[in-house]
């Protein structure tokens, strides 16, 4: 998990003496700032559980089986916390 004094440390280092720093200062922060639009019919972990009335810690298991299984799709998006306004990768779950 990043935290505040690593943000800054990377905004710092846009102002680095070295080019190459700053270009990978710049390519790591706009990485970062990306935020990926959820298509239609990709759920998270939580969603569903919400959805079928249980556990978050129990749909895990379940999810695990069915990707075993191939039934189901497992991805990585970048979505908003929304807590604090972070963007952080959350896996999503789309049915075969």
């Amino acid at each position: 998990m990043a935290s505040g004094k690593s943000r800054t440390s990377l905004a710092a280092s846009l102002k680095h003496k070295d080019k190459d720093i700053r270009k990978w200062a710049q390519a790591m922060i706009d990485a970062c700032k990306g935020i990926d639009e959820v298509p239609t019919g990709w759920l998270s972990q939580d969603e569903l559980a919400r959805s079928l009335k249980m556990a978050t810690a129990s749909v895990g298991p379940h999810l695990r089986k069915l990707e075993e299984l191939g039934r189901v799709e497992k991805k990585k998006f970048c979505v908003t916390r929304a807590k604090d306004g972070r963007v952080i990768p959350k896996y999503f779950y789309k049915l075969k």
